[in-house]
């Protein structure tokens, strides 16, 4: 599935601003940034869909 670039980093900044207030550990803020890039195509490129 596509994932929106927006979404992505926007995924990714709620996640650093977690990290640096303690509530999750290195490991996890990665493991979660792993399975993301993984899981999902992130592309800026439009479709002419919609």
């Amino acid at each position: 599935p596509d994932l929106d670039p927006h979404v992505l980093f926007r995924t990714i900044e709620i996640l650093h601003s977690a990290y640096k207030d303690g509530h999750i550990n290195i490991a996890d803020y990665l493991s979660v940034f792993i399975t993301l890039v993984l899981r999902f195509k992130v592309s800026s490129e439009r479709t002419g869909r919609g």
